[in-house]
């Protein structure tokens, strides 16, 4: 995920502060109903009744976050994983989600 990531443009990722590459602090998968927060994407800001997530996590933020989520969910190794997790759980949905 860490090299995938790089394929993003510098000025989406990089600051003095800080580099946001998802994976760079490594991944975690949570199985069974829980919530997300801070969900950009969704105007109610939390999703509800999530049964699995996958986490690639990082430090700092994206300098935009919407052009970042769109890249990123476009790159091919993200269409893999979701691709096979639609083979275990069906229809998909994808977020970036920023923990403060």
């Amino acid at each position: 995920m860490y090299e995938a990531t790089q394929k993003i443009p510098e000025e989406l990722w990089r600051t003095e502060a800080y580099h946001f590459i998802p994976g760079c602090q490594g991944l975690s998968i949570e199985i069974g109903y829980h919530d997300l927060f801070e969900v950009p994407s969704d105007p109610s800001g939390v999703i509800r009744n999530v049964f699995c997530s996958v986490h690639f996590n990082s430090y700092g933020f994206p300098t935009d976050e919407k052009r970042y989520e769109e890249i990123l969910f476009s790159l091919p190794e993200i269409q893999e994983i979701k691709g096979k997790l639609e083979g275990i759980f069906g229809s998909v949905w994808s977020a970036l989600t920023i923990n403060a």
